[in-house]
């Protein structure tokens, strides 16, 4: 009689064995679920975050055919800004916008030539559009040599050609 006494014992204490193995992997597959969550919701938080700063930023959005309107003016006063004057401001020079293949985004491009201005200038006058509100960044930046001499005590100058760009946004239609 005792060996049917110690069957049943067995069997529960191997169902029971079984019982504490699928628990302990249910709650390791629940522990990874919860750091998977955490994970996601700091990502969330994240793109959260990011999206707010870019809702706070202008738009640089523009129907087809339209082209955007910085008055020269604005170009102006960010030379007189970085110390070139007028007189050294030889060019301003609007670029069609040139649409970029496959995308909704046009590629926006003005040209500008300085006329004996110091590299400091230039540097000046490229980080200042590229922070203005209408944001252009410099595409090409061509140097060439003055043919004043340069006098001892004289900052070096150069006669300078910029194409500054920014990417645009291009609806295509109003609504």
């Amino acid at each position: 009689m005792k060996r049917s006494v110690s069957v049943p014992v067995f069997s529960l204490t191997a169902l029971a064995t079984i019982a504490c193995m699928l628990a302990w992997l249910h709650l390791v597959e629940s522990a990874a679920a919860a750091r998977d969550a955490a994970e996601n919701l700091a990502r969330i938080e994240a793109y959260e975050a990011q999206i707010l700063v870019l809702r706070n930023l202008d738009s640089n959005a523009h129907l087809v055919g339209e082209q955007p309107t910085e008055a020269t003016g604005a170009w102006v006063e960010l030379a007189k800004s970085a110390g070139i004057s007028e007189k050294q401001l030889i060019e301003i020079n609007r670029l069609p916008l040139s649409k970029i293949e496959k995308t909704a985004y046009s590629r926006d491009d003005v040209f500008i030539r300085l006329d004996a201005v110091t590299a400091e200038q230039v540097v000046k006058f490229c980080l200042l559009c590229s922070n203005a509100s209408f944001s252009y960044s410099p595409l090409s930046v061509q140097f060439s040599a003055t043919r004043a001499s340069v006098a001892e005590g004289k900052l070096e100058t150069w006669n300078t050609t910029l194409v500054l760009t920014r990417i645009l946004y291009t609806a295509t239609n109003e609504t």
